[in-house]
């Protein structure tokens, strides 16, 4: 999916900051920025 990918990236206006943290659990480390929203 070309979604995932890019949310590695930058957070996609889809998909909110809780599933993008989901999303990046199994895969890299969530960044502080990202977790405080």
């Amino acid at each position: 999916m070309k979604r995932r990918r890019n949310s590695m990236v930058c957070l996609p206006a889809g998909l909110s900051r809780s599933d993008f943290d989901r999303q990046n659990r199994s895969r890299i480390p969530v960044s502080p920025r990202l977790k405080d929203g």
